[in-house]
């Protein structure tokens, strides 16, 4: 009951909704209003400048059916159900984008949604782009605004500008420096501004973001419950990374909170999904008959496979008979070279040779549906055994080779008759227990029942029993009676000749011989086929047998259960301390210290009063507090230190790019597609949101 608070479950997966196309275009289209595009790494979003929240909000993936010239979806439109069927595919490689194709069908799906119904883009666009964005990518871009959707002109801008922008706007005197943490999916920024202008020779980037922590808190989760690692999926992951796990103020000290009675307060469960008594799924008819046609068209399949591999070992088959068979001709026209190639062949005797070609015939029969002739008994090479008469000084060298293949098949006849007469008297004795059995069942069942039990039972008890013996006798090796039996198991390996060494058992290397034998199995070979044989019985006639052990272990709620303790703090701390999760970089605190130490003295003052956190990876409780703490730690003591989280960390970025383009001289910040073909194709104009622009060597 204390825990009844503390326990969750894990949400089921959401399904995700269409993305709405809206019909209201008109409007919009009379007064050129311009669109706003936030293109994150993980979601984008889209809308007209001047409003509030963005229209479209979805996941930044394009996903191709594996179906030939099925249709290219993008992100609402990927369902949930089709996602084993797709091939889901982001344009970004970190936070960059690599694969425009796939970024011109999402752009596709951003106007088609937002209703643009006219043959060209009539609409000023402003897109946000990361931190030092190469000028091929943004190259790209231009070209496919201008030259693919005819757009009257472009705004290039950062998205973590943009929202600290929103910040702002509401201030009498807003900050003109700030030092900007910027945490999103792939990777983390540190941006110091001065002036309302981004210090671009002075950033640092991390590559730890959103999907570096679920991944982790994954692995950590998984490895800590090896027995539940299919239950903990990346989904499940990102919910514990939001809901419930927070930054330590003071990691360290934290840590040993979780040692005392404060631990349990702190740690939170997870219950599994389990069924003690799982039912049929219910399924519809219309199901049912789909299930069927699936499994018919896929038995179709594995029919056509498995008879096109019939056919691929017809012939092999058909290829080893004429091979065998050619041998076997050799036995009349050539018996020299038929001793040859039947050794070669890996046979002794003709015999072995001629079963050998009727069972590949019979396969081939059978696989080709002929009818299949009984195998006649072939019987084995008629022996000269006058050989083994005579001695070998007698003998000349060839004589002597045809002596010893003699007596080498002679034995094999032997050996085979032998077999097949003990098979025969284990038959004939296993027919005779089995009578007596069903006699003594029907006389009393549950005494003879009840014997074999006890039977085995003793067996067990005595074999664990001699087990205990050896264990202990093996635990030490003070006594002489333990050295002598060592010695005395030594002295029976020596020849006569040999002596034992006096010495012998004083030594460690002596005692492993005498260890590895003690330790074996005291199980002998008799009491494993007895058991066996017993086992076999009792299954084959007690009706009252114990319930399986599926029956026996029923799940619990406590087997499947996941206990989060430590891991909620340790998840988001590799932000701080990559290197707990292997990662060999700086960590947010280092990056910051190296920042503000390539700044002037009195700069770093400035941006230290306004430390800004944005972006969907700063929503942890505490981490405000953290920054505060951390930066406390490396900054003068007189040092006035302020830090501020985003109102909304995920929408603030639109929502400032969407004031920005609402301004009346939006204008000036953007490029034209006059000014792109005079200035060329990477040409940026700088704003107080947009990178610094650095014209590429082979620029026009």
């Amino acid at each position: 009951s204390e825990w009844k608070d503390r326990t969750f479950t894990f949400k089921s997966p959401l399904e995700i909704p269409d993305d709405p196309t809206f019909k209201d275009y008109s409007p919009f289209y009379r007064i050129h209003s311009p669109i706003v595009i936030d293109n994150g790494s993980y979601r984008c979003r889209a809308g007209w400048a001047g409003e509030t929240n963005p229209r479209l909000n979805f996941q930044n993936l394009v996903a191709k059916p594996r179906v030939k010239d099925g249709p290219q979806l993008v992100g609402g439109d990927i369902k949930l159900a089709d996602l084993s069927k797709q091939l889901a595919r982001s344009a970004f490689d970190g936070n960059v984008i690599f694969n425009f194709d796939h970024q011109e069908m999402i752009l596709d799906h951003i106007f088609v949604h937002l209703g643009v119904d006219k043959d060209k883009i009539d609409h000023p666009i402003l897109f946000t782009e990361p931190v030092c964005n190469p000028n091929y990518v943004r190259k790209n871009m231009s070209e496919t605004f201008f030259e693919c959707y005819g757009v009257p002109s472009v705004c290039y801008g950062i998205d973590a500008l943009f929202s600290h922008y929103h910040h702002t706007a509401f201030m009498d005197d807003p900050p003109s420096d700030a030092l900007i943490i910027s945490s999103g999916f792939t990777s983390t920024h540190i941006l110091p501004v001065l002036g309302n202008r981004l210090q671009a020779s002075h950033i640092k980037r991390l590559s730890q973001g959103g999907a570096t922590i679920s991944s982790y808190g994954q692995r950590l989760i998984q490895t800590k419950y090896p027995a539940h690692r299919n239950a903990i999926s990346l989904d499940r992951a990102d919910q514990i990374k939001e809901e419930h796990v927070y930054v330590a103020t003071n990691y360290a000290k934290e840590m040993e909170s979780f040692k005392g009675k404060e631990a349990d307060s702190k740690s939170v469960i997870f219950q599994l999904e389990f069924n003690l008594n799982p039912a049929a799924p219910v399924v519809s008819e219309e199901e049912e008959q789909r299930r069927q046609q699936a499994r018919k068209e896929q038995g179709l399949k594995l029919k056509e496979a498995a008879a096109k591999r019939r056919l691929d070992q017809v012939s092999d088959k058909e290829d080893q008979i004429s091979m065998l068979e050619e041998i076997k001709i050799l036995k009349t026209t050539d018996p020299e070279k038929f001793k040859v190639e039947l050794e070669e062949a890996g046979f002794t005797t003709i015999g072995q040779l001629t079963k050998e070609i009727a069972k590949l015939k019979s396969f081939v029969n059978k696989a080709v549906g002929a009818e299949v002739q009984p195998m006649e008994e072939v019987e084995d090479e008629d022996l000269d055994l006058s050989l083994l008469e005579i001695p070998d000084a007698e003998l000349n060298a060839e004589q002597k080779k045809e002596k010893k293949r003699v007596r080498m098949l002679k034995t094999l006849q032997d050996g085979k008759v032998k077999a097949q007469l003990k098979k025969k008297e284990q038959l004939e004795k296993e027919e005779k227990e089995r009578a007596q059995i069903e006699e003594e069942l029907k006389i009393n069942p549950e005494q003879y029942l009840g014997d074999l039990r006890r039977r085995r039972s003793a067996i067990v008890e005595k074999r664990d029993k001699r087990l205990r013996t050896n264990q202990q006798s093996t635990s030490g090796r003070g006594t002489v009676g333990k050295r002598k039996r060592m010695k005395a198991i030594t002295e029976v390996a020596l020849d006569e000749n040999e002596s034992a060494d006096a010495a012998f058992g004083s030594r460690d290397e002596d005692w492993d011989i005498y260890l590895t034998m003690a330790n074996e199995d005291p199980e002998s070979e008799e009491e494993r086929e007895e058991i066996s044989r017993l086992d076999a019985l009792l299954n084959k006639y007690d009706t009252k047998k114990a319930p399986s052990g599926n029956n026996l272990l029923k799940p619990t709620e406590s087997e499947h259960q996941i206990f989060l303790s430590t891991e909620r703090i340790r998840i988001p701390e590799i932000l701080f301390q990559p290197n707990i999760a292997g990662i060999e970089q700086m960590g947010v605190t280092e990056a910051i210290w190296h920042v503000l130490n390539q700044l002037k003295r009195q700069d770093a003052m400035s941006v230290v009063k306004n430390v800004f956190l944005t972006g969907g990876n700063v929503s942890f409780p505490n981490i405000s507090q953290r920054i505060i703490r951390d930066i406390r730690m490396i900054r003068p003591v007189d040092s006035v230190i302020s830090v501020e989280v985003a109102e909304d960390p995920m929408l603030n970025a639109w929502r400032g790019a969407s004031r920005w383009a609402s301004m009346g001289d939006f204008d000036k910040s953007c490029i034209t597609r006059k000014k792109w073909m005079e200035t060329g194709d990477d040409y940026l104009l700088e704003h107080s949101c947009s990178n610094m622009y650095v014209p590429s060597l082979n620029s026009t």
